[in-house]
């Protein structure tokens, strides 16, 4: 048999329960799951649980409006989905992408393994001029910061204040800037602040203008020096 529970004659079933256990809110055939709930408005609330649920035009195999998973007392405190879109905001009831994150301190994204021993951050530094940024830390942007991007587009590589378009820098250990598939090209500037530039591997090095692809200057590996020559016989050709 099925149990029925209404407010009063005429004014429609509130609850079901089918024989097959199914039971139904707002509708007398509860027939696609366990708990079915049929209306325009759904608002359900657990009080002491501090959960709060609120769907706009339920249907039957989603929402035709927006969806919120929110904090009780602060809408823009948890997840919403927008159906029109299919953007989905956490921390904001507006998102403009398909994920916006958004927090009024540093928001950001972490990454880290099954354990948390290990891991990485990136996003924004809104204590430091809202540079973005990536470290590998489980916690903190500013922990083991390894990349900076600023407003101007300023990227910094061990420095978090870029002043120019590339800067690279490590603090007191030697830091290493390579170019090239095979190490062929290498600026470097080591603990004994000695800037160097020149290849790492067993190859010459060739200076040229304009890209001509005509070498201007070149310098072989046995330390002979070639202005205007490929192959210098003496210290400085």
């Amino acid at each position: 048999r099925v149990l029925q529970l209404g407010y009063a004659a005429g004014a429609g079933v509130a609850l079901t329960v089918g024989t097959t256990g199914n039971v139904g809110i707002g509708t007398a055939s509860p027939t696609e799951g366990k708990l079915v709930v049929a209306g325009d408005n759904i608002v359900s609330t657990l009080s002491g649980g501090g959960f709060k649920h609120s769907v706009a035009n339920a249907g039957m195999y989603g929402v035709s409006g927006t969806l919120s998973i929110t904090n009780w007392d602060d809408a823009t405190k948890g997840i919403t989905i927008k159906t029109a879109t299919g953007n989905v905001g956490i921390g904001t009831t507006t998102p403009n992408a398909l994920l916006t994150i958004s927090g009024a301190t540093t928001p950001a994204v972490s990454l880290t393994t099954n354990t948390g021993n290990s891991g990485w951050r990136f996003g924004i530094d809104t204590a430091d001029a809202n540079k973005f940024k990536i470290a590998s830390s489980t916690s903190s942007l500013t922990s083991n910061t390894r990349l900076t991007i600023d407003g101007s587009g300023n990227v910094g590589i061990g420095t978090t204040n870029p002043t120019v378009v590339l800067q690279v820098d490590r603090t007191g250990a030697s830091s290493e800037f390579l170019i090239g598939h095979t190490n062929t090209l290498s600026l470097i500037a080591d603990s004994g602040n000695i800037s160097q530039f020149g290849t790492r591997s067993n190859n010459e090095l060739q200076v040229f203008t304009n890209n001509s692809g005509t070498p201007n200057m070149t310098f072989k590996v046995g330390g002979n020096v070639g202005i205007g020559t490929t192959a210098p016989s003496q210290k400085l050709t």
